[in-house]
């Protein structure tokens, strides 16, 4: 196939990863992204510099450009698909901070629509059902993993269910790192993130209306004996056969290989998604020496996925506290870890750990409550961090706590209330806790006390940060409170309403 890219001499050109994509640049100072076909889909113009090479990134979501005169263009390449999909998710943050404009939007029953003699005729006939009830208000395809959804998405959305179960056990594979195994074990499901889960559990049961999906599978799992007492384990075979004869992975004495599996939407509930059923042939041929031993139990993998759901759904666990009373204002899970919202002083807090800035207005509260014995270890403390010519906040010092109900008092020297800086402080305090096996943590606001930072963007800091602490799987500290003193603060960083964010779209939100 050719067509006529440029007005003037062609300069370099470069194919997008997946092969559906061409990029062309012109000494014509233009760049041109084409679809395979030829059809032009974007032209960018570089007026100020004569550009000689382009590349795609890896994933393909950008184009970076170089020229002469040492000038970097990066353009952000997005389908139709993407674009739509991220305005919409635009639109629901509006209209979440500004309910009035969808009210306006909102259309009695009784008024007549605008648009009336619409013929709705074809649309079935373009493979889209055109019943309300049937289709998604919002399918989320958020990933952690950096993962494009939106091939399963149009997959299932066809009906296509063999290919969206090769896709989903491509993607499955990707991101446990286990693409050149082919398979999956109990421990890597286990280590799956959570967000990525649900979301390929939630194109799947949206797309077939209940009838496949991992969840769908779990069901029948416990119906058949799985209990979740048991971590859904089983050494009963009888339960096995069971589980396969309900959804269709065995007729009479003999369990289907991946290639005789039904994928029509007619096939039994949980039927789908089938490439655990090659996970499961690979356990078995691999430990069918001694198949009833503990470590080679060939179904451990419908377990690991039954309790990762379960792990998975109480990481949206949030509680939300309604008094206005000093006290916790509400709390959430990462994980099996706990992040509270304490509003009221911290020197009252029972934990292992309080952590402090060398000065400011926590220290001072410490020194009052404490006593000047306290107060003297840290001024000599002090002393000897800046002969010993600290430059940062690194390194953090211990003292006991004296006559609170806190076992060690954390300082660390805040020299800036940069970003990074309050970042490296919270994670060296989560990492001594962690060291020094101690469970419970009590974080204040860093830098809002003192005007320096404004206290959104503090507790945005505070958040963000433990999470990312809390969700590594290695963590020993089981719960982190964050103490706001000041009530006013918690409406005004509307503690709240972030509260509500993760219980609607889990704590990878803020991240």
């Amino acid at each position: 196939r050719e067509w006529s890219a440029h007005q003037e001499k062609l300069v370099d050109v470069c194919f997008s990863l997946d092969w559906e994509q061409v990029a062309t640049v012109g000494s014509d100072y233009t760049v041109i992204l084409w679809d395979f076909s030829g059809r032009k889909l974007v032209e960018w113009n570089t007026p100020e510099t004569e550009l000689t090479s382009i590349s795609f990134s890896q994933d393909g979501k950008y184009l970076v450009a170089g020229g002469e005169n040492s000038m970097v263009y990066l353009w952000r390449v997005e389908s139709l698909d993407e674009l739509l999909v991220r305005g919409y998710e635009w639109l629901q943050d509006y209209f979440v901070t500004h309910p009035e404009e969808l009210e306006k939007l909102e259309v009695s029953e009784n008024q007549n629509s605008v648009v009336e003699n619409v013929d709705l005729s074809n649309v079935v006939s373009l493979g889209i059902d055109s019943s309300p009830a049937d289709i998604p208000v919002s399918v989320s395809l958020h990933s952690n993993y950096e993962i494009n959804y939106i091939k399963l998405r149009d997959l299932l959305s066809a009906g296509k269910w063999r290919e969206a179960d090769l896709e989903t056990t491509a993607i499955m594979l990707k991101i446990a790192g286990r693409e050149s195994k082919g398979w999956l074990r109990g421990e890597d499901i286990i280590n799956f993130p959570c967000y990525d889960l649900f979301t390929i559990d939630n194109l799947w049961v949206i797309y077939s209306n209940g009838k496949f999906g991992l969840s769908i599978q779990k069901e029948v799992w416990q119906n058949c004996g799985a209990t979740q007492d048991s971590s859904y384990q089983i050494n009963n075979l009888e339960i096995y056969n069971n589980f396969s004869e309900k959804l269709g992975w065995k007729i009479g004495d003999k369990f289907l290989t991946y290639e005789e599996l039904n994928f029509d939407i007619n096939a039994p509930n949980g039927h789908l998604p089938g490439g655990i059923l090659n996970w499961l042939w690979f356990s078995f041929y691999l430990g069918k020496s001694k198949l009833f031993s503990e470590e080679t139990i060939w179904w451990n993998i419908l377990s690991a996925i039954a309790m990762k759901l379960d792990i998975c759904q109480s990481d949206k666990l949030v509680k939300i506290y309604e008094s206005d009373q000093e006290g916790f204002v509400g709390e959430f899970l990462v994980h099996d870890k706990v992040v509270k919202i304490y509003q009221g002083d911290i020197t009252n807090l029972e934990v292992d750990i309080i952590v402090s800035s060398i000065g400011g207005l926590v220290y001072d509260r410490i020194r009052q409550v404490t006593g000047e014995d306290i107060w003297k270890d840290m001024m000599k403390l002090r002393i000897e961090m800046r002969n010993s010519t600290l430059s940062s906040f690194r390194d953090v010092v211990i003292t006991n706590a004296g006559k609170l109900q806190a076992k060690k008092i954390l300082y660390g020297l805040l020299i800036s209330s940069h970003e990074e800086v309050i970042q490296e402080l919270l994670h060296t305090c989560m990492k001594i806790a962690h060291k020094l096996s101690f469970k419970t943590i009590a974080f204040p606001l860093f830098g809002s006390g003192v005007g320096v930072l404004s206290a959104q963007k503090s507790w945005q800091i505070t958040l963000s940060q433990i999470i990312k602490n809390l969700s590594d799987e290695n963590q020993t500290v089981k719960e982190v409170i964050i103490c706001i003193y000041n009530r006013k603060i918690v409406e005004e960083i509307d503690v709240r309403e972030t509260l509500k964010q993760i219980q609607n779209l889990g704590w990878e939100s803020l991240l």
